[in-house]
C-alpha cells in the first residue's frame, strides 16, 4: 500500500473509532476516495477492510447489527464496503458476495413499484453520491440470487471526511417491507374487486350524510354522470311522488337507527324497491344512511301475469265445472225426453188422426224437439257434442231466433222480419246459425244506443253474382255455390266511418263497454268455416247493413218422419227377444212397449251388472240396446262382458253425446249401430229390426 493509501485508510479509521451512536451510521464509516487506477483502487478497497477490521472491528459490527434495518456502506465509486446481517437477508448474498460487489452489479435485478425495471442511476445511492445530498426514501424490488422478489424503501446518506469536507462515500439503509407490499396489494386486489362488484351491481347503490348529501354513488341513472350527481341531495334523484317517502326513511335511519322499505314507480313506468340501511362508525354511532333501490318491474310484472294466469286457472276450472255440470244435466235431461217423446209417440199411435188431442200432442212433440236442441247446444258447450252440418231452414230458424230476442233487446227497439218464406234449405250448422242470427240482431239493436230504432231482419235467395257485388274480401264465397240464402241486418243507428268498417271484424275490438268485441269476429269465422260471405255497407248517420250468405243445397229440408204403418202382429214363435239396458225407467219403459208392440219380446235391465247376469241366463237374447252412461259398470264395461259371454250378439250403443264422441269409446268392439238420444221409437224399433235380420 502506498503513502497516500495508507493516509487514507487511516483517517477511515479514525472516523470510525470517534464516532458515537446513531451518527455512526452515515459519517463512521468511510471509504477512500477514487484511485487512480482500477488496480490500485482494489488494493485500497482490501486495505480499507483490513483497517477496518483492525481495532475499530467490534464497535462497528455491534452498532451496524443493532439497527433494525438493512444498512451498506459504499465508497464514491459505488463499492460495497461494509453491510450487516439484515442488509444481507434481504438481499440475499453472503457479506463476501456483498463486498465484492459495486450498486450496478444489481441493475438486472432491480425494479420499480410499478414493476418496471429500475436502473442504477434511479437508486438513492446513486443519487447521493452523484450530488453529494441526503435522498429521500423509495421503494425498490430486489430480486434475490433464489429468484424471490423482495421490497425495500431505500435511504441513502452521503459520508464526508472530517477534516476536508470531501465526500467519502453513503451510507445505504433500507427496510424490507415486502409483508407489507403484499398486504397493500391483496388489499389494493380487494377493493378492485368490492369496486367492481358495486359498480356492476344492478340496483343503485347511494351513501347519504345526515344533511342528504351524495357522498357515493355506484353508477348513474342514465343521462347523467356519477361526479356530477356526488354531492347533492338524494331528493334530487328521488322517484317521482316518493320524496317525502325517502325523507322519513333517511330521518329513521339517522335519528333511530332503522332500516327500512319502500316501493315507488318513476316518470317513465319503472317500479324500484329501496331499501334504507344506516352505517354506523366503530363507536356504534350512526353516520351515514345506504340507500339501495332495486329494479322490480320485471317482477311485478311477473307477479301480476302470475295472478292473471291464477284467475285465468280458476275461471277454466269454473268453465270446466260447469262444463261437467252441463254434460251431466243434459245427460240426465236426455233420459227424460226419451220418456217424453217416447210416450208422445205412443200416444199419437193409439189416437185417431182426427182426434181432438191429436194437435195438442203433436205441439208437445215439436216442444220436446226443441227441448233436444236445447240438450245438444249443452252437451256442445260441455265438448261432448261433435259438431254436424245438415240441411238448416233459415226462414224457421231466424223466426225463432226473433222470438227469443226479442225479449232481451231493449224495449225501445222495434224487431222487423221480411222473411222469404219459399228458400231453399242450406247446409250449415244449425247452432252456429243461430249464433250469427244472434250476434247480428245484438249488434244491430246495440248500435241504435239505447235510442229507439227499428232492426230489420230479411232473408232472401242470391245468385252468385248478386253476391259477388256486396261481398267483402274478408269471407270471400269461394268456391262458389250454385246459389245462396243470404240473411240480411239492417239499423238505422248511427252507422259507421271507414276506419270503423276496417277493423269492426278484428277481435277484441268494440266501439262498446268493455267485455265485447267478439261477436262479428265468430261471425267472420263461422262464414269461413261454411265457405260463405259476409259484407258491410255503413256511412255515418245513415245506420249500417250487415250481410252473409250461406251456399244454398238442392236437397229440400228434412220432413218429419212418417207415421209408422200397422205391423202383423207377430206368432210366438218368431218373437225375438231384445234386452234392453238402461239406468233411466222412463227409457226402459218406452223402449220396453215400442219393440213389444212391434212384436218382440223385451227383458229389461237397470245397470250393466244385472244386464250381463240377464244376458248369460237367457240365450235366447238377439239383439242388445245398451245405455253408455250407467252407475256401478257402465256400456263400455258392460259391453266388454257381454263380448265375453257371446260375440255374435249384435250390440246398439245409445247415447245422448254425439256419435263421433260415443263411438270413439267402442272402435274396436264391432258395435251394430248407435241410437242418438233422445230418439224417436220408430227410429229404435226400424234400427233394431234391421240388425236382428242381419
Amino acid at each position: 500500500m502506498n503513502p497516500s493509501s495508507r493516509d487514507r485508510a487511516r483517517r477511515v479509521l479514525d472516523l470510525v473509532r470517534t464516532t458515537e451512536g446513531l451518527e455512526a451510521l452515515e459519517t463512521a464509516i468511510a471509504r477512500e476516495l477514487e484511485a487512480d487506477a482500477a488496480g490500485e483502487a482494489a488494493a485500497e478497497v482490501a486495505a480499507a477492510n483490513r483497517a477496518l477490521r483492525e481495532g475499530g472491528e467490534g464497535l462497528a459490527s455491534g452498532i451496524l447489527d443493532a439497527v433494525p434495518g438493512g444498512v451498506v456502506v459504499v465508497s464514491p465509486e459505488g463499492a460495497v464496503l461494509r453491510a450487516n446481517g439484515e442488509a444481507m437477508r434481504i438481499l440475499g448474498l453472503s457479506y463476501d458476495a456483498l463486498t465484492r460487489r459495486f450498486i450496478h452489479d444489481f441493475e438486472r435485478g432491480t425494479y420499480h413499484e410499478d414493476g418496471s425495471p429500475c436502473p442504477v442511476e434511479d437508486y438513492p445511492v446513486a443519487r447521493c453520491l452523484a450530488t453529494g445530498e441526503p435522498q429521500p426514501a423509495t421503494l425498490i424490488g430486489v430480486r434475490q440470487p433464489a429468484g424471490d422478489i423482495v421490497w425495500a424503501v431505500f435511504r441513502a446518506v452521503p459520508l464526508t471526511a472530517p477534516d476536508t469536507g470531501a465526500l467519502a462515500g453513503a451510507v445505504v439503509t433500507f427496510i424490507d417491507v415486502t409483508d407489507r407490499k403484499r398486504a397493500e396489494e391483496a388489499a389494493r386486489r380487494s377493493e378492485e374487486r368490492f369496486r367492481t362488484l358495486v359498480e356492476s351491481w344492478p340496483s343503485y347503490i347511494m351513501v347519504v350524510d345526515p344533511d342528504a348529501r351524495i357522498r357515493f354513488l355506484n353508477r348513474a341513472p342514465e343521462g347523467h354522470r356519477v361526479q356530477d350527481l356526488v354531492g347533492r341531495t338524494c331528493f334530487e334523484l328521488s322517484l317521482e311522488g316518493t320524496q317525502e317517502r325517502v325523507r322519513e326513511a333517511l330521518a329513521a335511519a339517522i335519528e333511530r337507527g332503522a332500516a327500512s322499505l319502500f316501493q315507488g314507480e318513476d316518470t317513465f313506468g319503472r317500479a324500484w324497491e329501496t331499501h334504507v340501511i344506516p352505517l354506523r362508525d366503530e363507536a356504534g354511532r350512526v353516520m351515514q344512511a345506504m340507500f339501495v333501490s332495486t329494479d322490480i318491474t320485471d317482477r311485478r310484472r311477473a307477479d301480476e301475469e302470475r295472478r292473471r294466469l291464477d284467475q285465468d286457472l280458476m275461471e277454466a276450472q269454473r268453465l270446466g265445472s260447469l262444463a261437467l255440470f252441463a254434460g251431466g244435466m243434459a245427460h240426465d235431461f236426455n233420459n227424460l225426453l226419451v220418456g217424453i217423446r217416447g210416450n208422445l209417440d205412443l200416444a199419437l199411435q193409439r189416437i185417431g188422426p182426427h182426434a181432438p188431442a191429436r194437435p195438442l200432442l203433436e205441439d208437445a212433440g215439436r216442444a220436446a224437439l226443441h227441448a233436444t236442441e236445447l240438450t245438444d247446444k249443452l252437451l256442445a258447450y260441455a265438448g261432448q257434442r261433435t259438431t254436424v252440418a245438415g240441411a238448416v231452414n233459415v226462414d224457421a230458424l231466424t223466426d225463432d231466433m226473433a222470438q227469443l230476442l226479442r225479449a232481451t233487446v231493449s224495449k225501445k227497439v222495434a224487431l222487423q222480419l221480411d222473411l222469404a218464406g219459399d228458400l231453399p234449405a242450406v247446409e250449415a250448422d244449425a247452432t252456429q246459425v243461430r249464433q250469427v242470427l244472434m250476434n247480428l240482431i245484438t249488434n244491430g239493436a246495440e248500435a241504435l244506443g239505447g235510442g229507439s230504432g227499428t232492426v230489420t231482419v230479411r232473408t232472401r235467395a242470391a245468385a252468385p253474382a248478386a253476391v259477388r257485388a256486396w261481398a267483402d274480401a274478408l269471407a270471400p264465397a269461394e268456391p262458389e255455390a250454385a246459389s245462396y240464402v243470404v240473411i240480411e241486418v239492417h239499423d238505422d243507428g248511427c252507422g259507421l266511418d271507414a276506419a270503423t268498417r276496417a277493423r269492426m271484424f278484428e277481435p277484441f275490438y268494440t266501439t262498446k263497454f268493455t267485455g265485447r268485441g267478439l261477436g262479428l269476429a265468430a261471425v267472420l269465422g263461422i262464414m269461413r268455416a261454411h265457405r260463405g260471405a259476409i259484407g258491410v255497407e255503413s256511412a255515418p248517420g245513415a245506420g249500417s247493413t250487415l250481410r252473409v250468405a250461406f251456399p244454398a243445397i238442392a236437397r229440400p229440408s228434412p220432413a218429419p218422419p212418417p207415421e209408422r204403418a200397422p205391423q202383423r202382429p207377430p206368432t210366438a214363435a218368431d218373437r225375438p227377444t231384445v234386452l234392453v239396458v238402461d239406468d233411466e225407467r222412463h227409457v226402459r219403459s218406452v223402449a220396453r212397449i215400442a219393440l213389444e208392440e212391434s212384436g218382440y219380446r223385451v227383458l229389461t235391465a237397470s245397470d250393466g251388472r244385472e244386464a250381463v247376469e240377464l244376458f248369460t241366463a237367457h240365450d235366447e237374447i238377439r239383439a242388445v240396446l245398451l245405455d253408455l252412461l250407467m252407475p256401478d259398470m257402465d256400456g263400455e264395461e258392460a259391453c266388454e262382458s257381454l263380448r265375453r259371454v257371446r260375440a255374435d250378439v249384435p250390440i246398439i250403443l245409445s247415447s245422448g253425446l254425439g256419435e263421433d264422441a260415443a263411438l270413439s269409446r267402442f272402435a274396436a268392439r264391432g258395435l251394430a249401430g248407435f241410437l242418438k238420444k233422445p230418439y224417436h221409437l220408430d227410429e229404435l224399433v226400424s234400427l233394431v229390426q234391421r240388425v236382428v235380420r242381419a
